[in-house]
C-alpha cells in the first residue's frame, strides 16, 4: 500500500497536468487512510471470518484491481 500511495499522485500528475501537488496528494492520502483502516480492522475480521476465505477474497480483489488497471486506457503524452 505504501508503494501504491506514492504512485497514485504521480499517476494523477500525468493525467491532470494543471493540478497542484497538494491537490494530487489527496489521492495518495486516501490510499494510505484505507490501508491504515484495513490494518486496524483486520484483527477484528480474523476473529469472525475463517482465514482461507480472507486469503481467497484478497487474491480475488487484487486480481480484479489489477485487471481494471490493465484495461484502463493509459494516459498518452501529448
Amino acid at each position: 500500500m505504501l508503494s501504491l500511495g506514492n504512485w497514485i499522485p504521480s499517476l494523477l500528475a500525468e493525467v491532470r497536468g494543471d493540478a497542484t501537488a497538494a491537490q494530487l496528494a489527496w489521492g495518495g492520502a486516501l490510499v494510505m487512510l484505507v490501508s491504515g483502516l484495513g490494518r486496524v480492522s483486520g484483527g477484528f475480521v480474523m476473529l469472525r471470518v475463517p482465514p482461507l476465505i480472507i486469503a481467497n477474497g484478497s487474491i480475488l480483489l487484487l486480481a480484479g484491481l489489477f485487471l481494471c488497471l490493465f484495461l484502463a486506457p493509459t494516459p498518452c503524452p501529448s
